[in-house]
């Protein structure tokens, strides 16, 4: 499962560290793997402290869109 929300990450789950009007995703990439994520998209640059997989990115929200439409 794709979660945006990282009190909702549940075991495997990949979490995207979105950048939000009030916050930014990457403040919950360590809580996003301690509850499981086994990946992580965010940023460039951001250091994620575990063997969880880490996908970097320029744009986070386009790489979700993109996700999204190939679901569809």
């Amino acid at each position: 499962m794709i979660r945006t929300d990282s009190r909702k990450i549940m075991p495997k789950d990949t979490f995207i560290a979105l950048d939000g009007i009030s916050s930014n995703g990457s403040e919950y990439i360590e809580d996003a793997v301690c509850r499981g994520a086994s990946r992580v998209v965010c940023r460039p640059g951001i250091s994620v402290s575990s063997e969880t997989e880490v996908i970097y990115t320029d744009d986070t929200r386009a790489y979700l869109e993109d996700i999204l439409v190939r679901e569809d």
